[in-house]
């Protein structure tokens, strides 16, 4: 893919589990479609080996629909619970999470509850809960934009919040946005070239947005 969804390209329409020690995911588009009545993880982290596993997804796309599914919660894009599991996502899009209607813990586009989650370079937008949520675990977010999330774009303490944009003024527990930035499109904006799925220019950065060339440097 080229960074957004292709539907010509291999993608898988169910959920993955990457648990096993060392794994290293590129490139991979993920988007399960759920009706179902238990909680569904797109791509889930569990069933790491005691000790830590250095896992890594890496230009990946992750969307899911859950909107047929009755479950009350914890329906998300990516989740991380083992506590030995050490996750590294990079350079990845987290996007269009559709939730239950009923609300709960639906449409995360992250959800951690355990262990050590680094987010890097990525772009967590549109989804129907919140960005990402932390519930346990290690936090750290580096060259992320989160925005236009249904409820808080992060929630939930965060280790370390480094050259980041939110969309909400004051969010991460208190930590205010690191980025002067605006996503509106239109005349006058210097967000992105379009927020709707789909369209060749989605999520795009206009030339003049305040996030371009902003990024801090990592290993």
């Amino acid at each position: 893919h080229k960074g957004v969804w292709d539907e010509t390209k291999y993608r898988l329409t169910s959920v993955a589990n990457f648990g096993a020690n060392y794994i290293t995911v590129i490139g991979v588009q993920v988007k399960p479609v759920n009706s179902g009545s238990t909680a569904v993880r797109a791509v889930s982290i569990s069933g790491v080996e005691a000790g830590g596993s250095e896992i890594l997804l890496d230009a990946c796309i992750i969307t899911a629909d859950f909107s047929g599914n009755t479950v009350a919660s914890n329906c998300v894009g990516l989740y991380v619970a083992d506590a030995d599991a050490v996750v590294t996502a990079r350079n990845s899009i987290i996007h269009g999470i559709v939730n239950n209607p009923g609300g709960g813990s639906y449409g995360q586009g992250v959800q951690l509850t355990g262990g050590t989650l680094t987010l890097e370079n990525c772009t967590i937008v549109g989804n129907g809960g919140s960005g990402i949520r932390r519930v346990g675990g290690t936090l750290d977010i580096i060259n992320t934009y989160v925005g236009g999330n249904g409820d808080a774009d992060v929630a939930g303490t965060v280790n370390a919040y480094t050259t980041c944009a939110c969309e909400d003024d004051i969010d991460a527990s208190g930590l205010t946005k690191q980025v002067a930035f605006d996503t509106i499109e239109g005349a006058g904006h210097a967000g992105f070239q379009s927020v709707t799925p789909g369209d060749a220019n989605y999520l795009k950065l206009k030339g003049g947005s305040g996030v371009v060339k902003q990024g801090t440097k990592v290993k």
